[in-house]
């Protein structure tokens, strides 16, 4: 139990030194775009899309930053609370709550793998950059997943 609360400590400093840069990086981007200008490259785009993107960004930015903070706020009060702390262990290392956790993630995978494959079919008939990009990801993914498999197996 005292590396679980080690690994939670720990998990608690991470997420604060993450939320803290990314806080940083994300506003002191913003500003730097403010200050220079457009360069996103949107030059030709309305003002629709280029609200769009920037909202996007912000978006994005706020969703990590409500996860993150979540996770810290759960992780302080396990600290805080021993009874808190075993529910923390056992739900965390529950086998069947991992077990349904890794299938999914799996099924995610294979599942997202496949829509970028779809997509890039389609982009092909559209655009050539937005095509090769997708097929870009989709190599990485491809990697990513032979890359992991090897481990694994070589590991067990």
């Amino acid at each position: 139990m005292e590396t679980f609360v080690r690994r939670i400590r720990f998990r608690v400093k991470a997420f604060s030194i993450l939320l803290v840069v990314s806080m940083l990086l994300t506003v002191s981007i913003a500003v730097w775009q403010y200050s220079v200008g457009d360069v996103t490259g949107t030059e030709g785009m309305g003002d629709f899309y280029k609200g769009l993107l920037k909202g996007m960004q912000i978006g994005v930015f706020f969703g990590v930053f409500v996860a993150m903070l979540g996770f810290i706020i759960q992780y302080a009060k396990a600290l805080r609370n021993e009874t808190s702390m075993r529910k923390l262990y056992i739900e965390e290392n529950d086998e069947r709550n991992r077990l349904i956790h890794f299938q999914s993630i799996s099924v995610s995978f294979y599942l997202i793998m496949g829509c970028v494959a779809l997509a890039g079919g389609i982009a092909v008939f559209f655009q050539a950059v937005v095509a090769f990009t997708l097929f870009a990801v989709l190599l990485v993914m491809g990697l990513t997943l032979l890359l992991s498999w090897s481990y694994f197996t070589k590991r067990t």
